[in-house]
């Protein structure tokens, strides 16, 4: 693709130059923009109501639109939390962390205090916004501060300057990168397709040895749990509180970051658990902070679970390869002699989908209690088969994983691919014909 015939200095640093005739503007210029809000949660008549209320859970990285939250409020409820029903085609931006998620809306809807809603005017095109805002998320993160969570202020978003050109040029822009990115999103979403099969083919296999055990012909029994079934006659069932000692973490008050040279305590949260080995962390505690915060430190062969945040976080698994602390959101497994952990750890990923029946919440969102977790119903034979069984499901499992991992490569690689194209073409270092 062409260069434009000249450019000017922007005088803005993370914008450097632009093509001539585009103008530089901040953000409050180019839309009305507000704060979400949220109402209530313990005055049941503000929700269930007919207002789409989303929050940045909701937002999707796989398309631009967002358009259904899983609750709803009602107009009351929009009048007593002082938020506004944004008109379709407004644009919602995540200010928390991870700060700069975006989305285009389908339909009325209001936002939670985690999203900036920004409705465009008549000098910008809604998508045309919306690929503008998920150029800047690395300056937008800059701008944004905070210990416990990274929140860019509303003033700092509405000060924040861009580039644009005018209405024809946009819809131009808007017209060749819809193209563009919707050849690459079907790519991605062919890589997914078989990431799901093989993830569905991993968690047979799994399933099968921790419930079933290895021999096809071994006599079975009635376990005495209805979702279990059958299991072989010579193993036991236990309530997991019998075989493992559960606790939870902490959050310090303010923490210096990873990049602190005191801080050497792998501190192990939500995002840190992909149903895999851990051998590192995304954030560090320094000695006196994990003291400050009460935060146990556990062992190498602790097995985490999360217990927060919805029906798609809670659940999610881990076993440490070292020694770490951990949050307030995770429940730590440590094992007695009658269980190893590695069987543990894949039996709780076989029973994932019973979960959601256990799952409590005050807020109509699913969550886990470590009282649920120490009463589940634990399968399990003697330990010289369960070191048996781990070691067959270890070596079943291994190309898949690397067909997994080959599968994210491939999609990183196109996400990548679609974000250099966005970057050129909204920011004016290429032309589109």
């Amino acid at each position: 693709m062409e260069k434009y015939s000249e450019y000017k200095d922007s005088g803005v640093q993370w914008l450097g130059e632009i093509p001539s005739h585009w103008d530089v503007i901040s953000l409050k210029h180019l839309a009305n923009i507000s704060s979400g809000s949220t109402p209530s949660s313990s005055v049941e008549k503000y929700w269930n109501g007919n207002v789409r209320w989303i929050t940045p859970a909701d937002f999707k990285t796989e398309t631009k639109y967002v358009s259904c939250g899983i609750r709803n409020i009602t107009e009351e409820g929009v009048s007593a939390c002082s938020t506004v029903v944004l008109p379709q085609n407004s644009v919602v931006f995540s200010k928390r962390a991870p700060v700069g998620q975006v989305s285009i809306t389908t339909e009325e809807l209001c936002v939670n205090q985690g999203c900036i809603a920004c409705v465009p005017n008549s000098k910008v095109i809604s998508t045309f916004l919306y690929y503008l805002l998920s150029v800047y998320r690395n300056e937008f993160d800059f701008f944004s501060v905070g210990t416990t969570f990274r929140e860019i202020s509303l003033k700092e978003f509405s000060s924040f300057k861009v580039s644009v050109p005018s209405i024809l040029e946009q819809e131009l822009i808007v017209k060749y990168l819809d193209s563009a990115t919707s050849k690459i999103d079907t790519a991605i979403s062919q890589q997914k397709k078989m990431i799901e099969l093989l993830n569905e083919r991993k968690q047979i296999i799994i399933n099968n040895a921790v419930t079933k055990g290895l021999d096809p012909n071994v006599k079975m029994k009635d376990s005495g749990v209805d979702w279990i079934g059958e299991i072989p006659e010579g193993w036991e069932v236990r309530k997991l509180k019998h075989i493992a000692k559960t606790n939870s973490g902490s959050t310090p008050r303010s923490i210096s970051g990873k990049d602190n040279p005191q801080s050497t305590i792998k501190w192990v949260r939500t995002t840190d658990l992909k149903n895999s080995h851990i051998t590192d962390t995304s954030e560090y505690l320094s000695i006196n902070e994990m003291k400050s915060a009460s935060c146990p430190l556990f062992p190498k062969g602790t097995v985490l679970i999360s217990m927060y945040g919805g029906e798609g976080s809670f659940g999610k698994l881990g076993l440490l390869d070292t020694e770490a602390t951990i949050n307030q959101a995770l429940c730590s497994i440590n094992c007695t002699d009658k269980i190893i952990p590695e069987f543990i750890f894949f039996y709780l990923q076989a029973i994932h989908p019973i979960w959601i029946k256990y799952a409590m919440s005050t807020r109509k969102d699913p969550n886990l209690n470590q009282q649920t977790i120490k009463n589940i119903d634990v399968v399990f034979p003697a330990i010289d088969e369960q070191m048996y069984i781990v070691s067959a499901i270890n070596k079943s499992i291994i190309q898949i994983d690397r067909a997994l991992d080959n599968f994210n490569d491939q999609i990183s690689l196109l996400q990548e691919r679609k974000q250099i194209i966005i970057n050129e073409v909204v920011t004016g270092k290429v032309k589109v014909g």
